[in-house]
């Protein structure tokens, strides 16, 4: 009897904020996590069809059907709110976009003080496979640096974002929860008298370790914020396109 169908798998992995990502090659059977982008995937497409379906039951509307001008009118409008939503989305997002990159540097460079930081590599997937000759199949998957954060009982560790796929690929909720969760917990370490000593479980000083907590929480809730302006990009769109779409394909009802 065969071996079992297995890959080999390259872990691109940094588990500290390295320069370089650290290669491991394992062999495993074949296993794909989901994805957070899959999330991201179906809100968007459900994103598009709230707005397909709003376009379609507006300019369905009888009083709109039956008028030439009326539906025309009805068409421009629909583009026009579409675009203006869509203009609005992408000026928030860009702001977004560079506190983001801000906060990320202000992190390497004046918490951690490490003036060449890790950044992701754009070429690299979050993860991939591809089948080869032999029978057997090609993993490589990728992971961010993870910052640690001591909050008194244990240490945790927040995924650090370097590129805009991050915010997609990356677990929104789960860094989110652990940073509302712990922000008290923090705050209270400092309470006690100063310690300029390093913490061996972070490789950071107290105050470091609270100044890196509050970086990383302004990080996360603005790719939070980030995504939010991203679908109503998306939506204003949709409410272009299938407004246009639908305006079209009345008009022969009309004509006719």
């Amino acid at each position: 009897m065969g071996e079992p169908h297995r890959i080999v798998e390259w872990l691109v992995s940094v588990p500290s904020l390295e320069k370089k990502p650290n290669y491991q090659r394992v062999d495993m059977p074949v296993s794909l996590k989901p994805s957070p982008i899959r999330v991201h995937q179906a809100i968007v497409v459900f994103v598009y069809g709230a707005g397909a379906l709003l376009a379609y039951s507006i300019l369905r509307r009888n009083d709109v059907e039956k008028d030439f001008i009326t539906l025309i009118s009805s068409g421009a409008i629909f583009a026009t709110f579409g675009s203006a939503i869509s203009t609005i989305g992408g000026v928030w997002e860009r702001d977004l976009l560079e506190r983001v990159r801000l906060d990320v540097e202000i992190l390497y460079r004046d918490i951690v003080h490490q003036d060449s930081p890790w950044r992701r590599w754009p070429f690299l997937p979050r993860a991939s496979r591809r089948n080869l000759l032999d029978g057997g199949s090609h993993l490589l998957t990728l992971s961010n640096p993870q910052v640690p954060v001591n909050v008194g009982t244990h240490v945790i560790k927040i995924d650090l974002p370097t590129m805009l796929e991050d915010f997609f690929d990356l677990p929104l909720t789960k860094n989110i929860y652990q940073l509302a969760r712990y922000g008290s917990a923090v705050s209270t370490m400092l309470r006690g008298p100063a310690d300029e000593s390093i913490d061996e479980k972070t490789g950071l000083k107290q105050g470091d370790g609270y100044m890196a907590f509050q970086c990383l929480r302004d990080v996360w809730i603005s790719i939070a914020q980030f995504r939010l302006a991203r679908y109503a990009t998306h939506f204003g769109v949709g409410l272009t396109l299938w407004g246009t779409v639908i305006t079209v394909l009345l008009l022969p009802k009309i004509n006719g």
